[in-house]
């Protein structure tokens, strides 16, 4: 491709970046890249997960979006080519799994509701949207009720009595799944230049942030911080993709962003990191889905 015929971006890819080259910004990958054998991952926002969203369970070390892996990187990954010395348990088999969630979901949903959608924000009431909007969209999506089947179940292990083992760790798992797949189409779609703007990708992005912030919730409840903490920095990397988008601050989104930034804030208090406290979420100036803002902006000011 000649180069007057490429459209430069107003920013490289990030590989030419690295190189400290100027990038020719060629579409769909740029010339540079592309004569050295280099992989070019395009240009604008990508969704990259701290770490992997998966930090126990099957999908341990799995990346989301997750890369491609060569043979030569499986090898040097040992929690890649041996889950058998990183997982001793052997979670059911699926046919079993999806039985028991049909025959738990509405007990498991009716125990969310009445004990655990309160505990997740600061100051429960009717305009609780985890109750209010979350709990009927998990009914049609599938993410959503394996996030609640997680957590309500681990969370009532003494009131359900599940005929299979490590339900709540499948349960999991499955929503995991379900978020890979999602975000890695909109990765796609980033890098081929596209934005993330129609009603679908809020639609989507407002089920994936709620399901994480539900199941950061379920590994503290097991005692699984490192675990947590990577859903935390996920949430944060999705929100800052959709800012400025339709319906950031609006409805669902708005509601699920400022309980992220109640969460992000208290921990911003207790780190070291000072790149991780300047990129805390901050409460919506002015929001009316967020308890104790102007409190939560104060207590962050005299860490940055």
């Amino acid at each position: 491709m000649d180069k007057k015929d490429a459209s430069p971006s107003a920013k490289g890819c990030s590989t030419c970046t690295k190189r400290r080259i100027r990038c020719d910004g060629s579409r769909p990958i740029c010339v540079k890249c592309e004569k050295k054998g280099l992989v070019c991952p395009g240009y604008g926002p990508r969704l990259r997960w701290a770490d992997g969203v998966a930090i126990r369970g099957k999908l341990k070390g799995r990346r989301v979006p997750l890369a491609e892996q060569t043979a030569k990187q499986a090898r040097a990954s040992p929690t890649a080519m041996a889950p058998q010395r990183m997982q001793l348990l052997q979670l059911p088999a699926p046919d079993m799994f999806q039985t028991t969630l049909s025959n738990s979901m509405p007990e498991l949903i009716e125990y969310y509701d009445k004990n655990l959608a309160g505990l997740m924000v600061w100051v429960d009431s009717a305009e609780n949207d985890y109750r209010r909007t979350v709990l009927p969209r998990a009914k049609n999506t599938p993410g959503l009720r394996f996030a609640v089947a997680a957590f309500a179940s681990h969370h009532g292990s003494s009131h359900f009595q599940h005929a299979m083992e490590l339900f709540p760790e499948a349960a999991r798992d499955a929503c995991l799944g379900m978020i890979h797949t999602r975000v890695q189409d909109m990765t796609s779609r980033l890098t081929k230049g596209a934005e993330l703007d129609n009603q679908r990708d809020i639609a989507d992005a407002e089920w994936i942030l709620a399901c994480i912030l539900m199941i950061a919730c379920y590994e503290m409840s097991n005692s699984q911080s490192s675990a947590a903490e990577g859903h935390r920095l996920a949430a944060r990397t999705l929100v800052n993709v959709f800012a400025g988008k339709k319906g950031y601050n609006d409805g669902l989104f708005a509601f699920l962003r400022n309980q992220l930034a109640i969460y992000d804030v208290l921990v911003s208090t207790t780190s070291f990191d000072i790149e991780d406290i300047r990129n805390t979420i901050m409460p919506t100036p002015g929001s009316d889905n967020v308890l104790f803002a102007d409190y939560l902006t104060n207590l962050h000011q005299p860490l940055t």
